[in-house]
């Protein structure tokens, strides 16, 4: 075996350590590892490394410096606190920064920290806010003690310019988004972000809508975000989609707006890879916002619609921590794309029971029993629908009786899963029914 080889390509955990100790320069950080975690066998350093299988030599020399290490469980405690209450006075400073730097800007709807009691007030809406706000800091994984700043964070949204583009698209993302409850679009969330140019939404129209679009790319270049709706129509050099009285195509459009923009965000399945829009056999030669721009940061958001809570939680992320989201292969906030729909699924038991639905108003049917076999792809999606739903939480397609087609997988959802019954039960990702 080459030692050097493996030194030489060894994996380091996220905390920069490597649970080994063939190099003695490793057993000062295992030790404190053993004692910081009370570890009390070689299982338990297995959170601590994510350096594979470890040689018998090695493994021999762990499990005796465990043995060897003296643990006092007080001890313990007390220095995980203090390390804990360190990481989060700073991660908390962090965002507090990131505050105070948007702080520093004047809001457009002359809505700050000055009045924003005072206006959730006027909206009557104090306990309904407080419940988003709750809402969206557990939607993000993070501490209670993080809705503080994440209220705040929601206060200097309205300091962040935002273009909204609705490309080719059915505008159901945008209606998702102004049907949002908690809160209301029309009494809050306009009100702190400062979306400047959305068609749907804006008075503004013909040159005057072109107007301000021309003026926010001037005026906030490099700050602005970017919100696409919608697939890019490629084929005949674009011509599929003309926009405004200069008949600019799609593209041409949405690669002026990009280009100055601090960030480019996808939202729902068309704007991600094109959707529906793509579908097979495809005529206006539709692709999603990443493939027209050429790019490999642009922030996805499938769905059709995607859930505002996604977007509005992505958003919040990068007022908080001036970065955005971890994102996943597919460049997809892990904290909303991070679970499969089956996992999480109010019919699941019905699944490990063999218990289907069959056909349309069976007995399982009203049961309530699983939709795998009428087609329902839940086993493929990567989604929190069943999380935190729509409407309120009310429900979601397959609470209600329709099988999930795995939307979030953008184009592939519409040629494939959408038409098909039950795929081969063998094709399931991570399947594991015991």
């Amino acid at each position: 075996v080459d030692a050097s080889f493996f030194y030489t390509n060894r994996l380091i955990s996220e905390r920069g350590r490597l649970i080994c100790s063939c190099a003695s320069g490793y057993e000062k950080d295992l030790v404190d590892i053993i004692k910081t975690n009370c570890v009390e066998s070689f299982g338990d350093l297995k959170p601590f490394s994510e350096a594979g299988r470890v040689c018998g030599r090695c493994k021999k020399d762990v499990v005796q410096l465990i043995a060897d290490t003296p643990v006092d469980p007080e001890e313990a405690a007390r220095i995980k606190a203090e390390r804990e209450v360190a990481r989060k006075a700073e991660e908390l400073a962090k965002v507090q920064r990131r505050i105070d730097k948007f702080n520093a800007l004047h809001p457009k709807n002359m809505i700050g920290s000055d009045n924003l009691e005072e206006a959730i007030k006027a909206f009557d809406m104090n306990k309904e806010y407080s419940r988003w706000v709750s809402m969206i800091t557990a939607n993000m994984r993070l501490h209670p003690d993080y809705e503080p700043l994440v209220s705040h964070g929601v206060e200097q949204l309205n300091k962040i310019p935002i273009i909204w583009l609705e490309l080719a698209d059915c505008s159901g993302n945008s209606e998702g988004f102004i049907k949002s409850a908690h809160p209301k679009v029309d009494d809050l969330i306009l009100k702190y972000i400062s979306l400047d140019y959305h068609e749907l939404l804006m008075a503004a129209s013909g040159d005057q809508s072109e107007s301000v679009l021309d003026s926010i790319i001037k005026n906030d270049a490099g700050r602005y975000i970017l919100m696409v709706e919608g697939a890019i129509p490629m084929g005949l050099d674009g011509k599929f989609l003309r926009i405004g009285a200069k008949g600019e195509t799609g593209y041409e459009l949405l690669k002026r707006v990009a280009e100055h923009a601090a960030a480019v965000l996808s939202i729902g399945s068309c704007a991600f890879d094109g959707g529906v829009v793509a579908a097979a056999p495809n005529p206006t030669g539709a692709v999603g916002v990443a493939e027209a721009l050429g790019r490999e940061d642009i922030i996805n958001l499938p769905g059709c619609p995607v859930n505002p809570i996604n977007i509005v939680g992505t958003l919040l992320h990068y007022i908080m921590f001036d970065e955005l989201p971890k994102l996943d292969a597919k460049n997809r906030p892990e904290w909303a794309y991070g679970f499969r729909v089956h996992d999480n699924c109010e019919r699941r038991g019905h699944y490990d029971l063999d218990e289907f639905v069959l056909e349309w108003g069976d007995e399982g049917a009203k049961k309530g029993w699983c939709l795998f076999k009428m087609g329902c792809k839940g086993p493929y999606a990567e989604l929190n629908c069943s999380l935190v739903k729509f409407n309120e939480g009310t429900s979601w397609p397959v609470q209600a009786g329709h099988g999930c087609f795995a939307c979030g997988l953008g184009k592939i959802a519409f040629d494939k899963y959408a038409n098909q019954r039950p795929l081969a039960e063998e094709d399931i990702p991570h399947e594991n029914k015991s």
